[in-house]
């Protein structure tokens, strides 16, 4: 099942899970694979930044049974804007990706200083890059945990939860079988759920005396990063499994016991 239409389709809204202090919180649930099975409902999903949650999307958390959350921010969004989780029954993991000491506060200090230069036509497939060939072991850490039962349902995030948050996805959809013209299109989505946001940031970068068109691809889920990232994947490494082994550390059974757990149908 390719989903390539031009906006969110009606799983894509399905999958959406609409709470105050997020834009981009999503299941990864409903994915069709190439041998016809489909990923479970409620057991993985992926989001942006949680620093804006309100008493009732903690509420919705609790209900929803969240049981780990891996934040894959600096250590200065951290800092900056600490993640709100319910009190009780969550772990909270953190295991930053960064690109060169490079991060969402750095890039906004930046342009306040109207510093573009960072911005070149290669910034954002070389982040990419960047995430699949030094963060090996933080993919493998977290397939690895949502592999066992205990640490279900499971949420990562970043930022925006768009780069970082899509390497993720992508990799945990590849090795479960999905197809990669499903995987860029769910790679997509996070440009409509993202755009509202998007708006209000090249308003104030514009009020920087910055021409917002020079910031865009920062603010996007480019579809040819990606594209280079399963390009990469397959040509480098064989397969999303074959590089979980590699760079990962994963050993082959916690993969076999992945597909088995979070795969439902023949």
């Amino acid at each position: 099942m390719m989903e390539t239409q031009s906006g969110p389709n009606e799983l894509d809204e399905k999958r959406r899970i609409r709470l105050d202090g997020t834009v981009n919180f999503r299941d990864l649930g409903g994915y069709e694979t190439v041998d016809g099975r489909c990923t479970k409902w409620g057991q993985v999903f992926r989001s942006d930044s949680l620093a804006r949650l309100s008493v009732r999307d903690l509420e919705q958390l609790q209900v929803m049974g969240l049981k780990l959350v891996c934040d894959l921010r600096a250590p200065a969004e951290v800092h900056k804007a600490p993640d709100r989780l319910p009190e009780h029954g969550v772990e909270y993991l953190q295991l930053p990706v960064v690109s060169s000491d490079f991060d969402t506060v750095t890039a906004m200090e930046r342009l306040k200083q109207k510093d573009t230069s960072w911005l070149t036509p290669t910034f954002m497939i070389d982040a990419y890059r960047n995430n699949i060939e030094f963060y090996g072991r933080t993919w493998g850490t977290i397939v690895t945990r949502l592999a066992e039962a205990d640490s279900r349902p499971l949420l990562f995030h970043c930022t925006a939860g768009k780069d970082r948050t899509g390497v993720c996805a992508a990799l945990i959809l590849s090795v479960l079988g999905v197809p990669e013209e499903t995987i860029i299109a769910d790679h997509a989505v996070s440009n409509h759920y993202f755009a509202e946001t998007v708006v209000k940031i090249n308003e104030y970068i514009r009020s920087l005396g910055v021409d917002p068109q020079l910031v865009a691809p920062y603010l996007s889920a480019p579809r040819e990063a990606m594209v280079f990232v399963l390009e990469h994947i397959r040509k480098t490494y064989g397969s999303a499994a074959m590089y979980l082994q590699e760079k990962g550390a994963v050993v082959p059974e916690v993969i076999a016991s992945l597909r088995e757990t979070m795969l439902v149908g023949p």
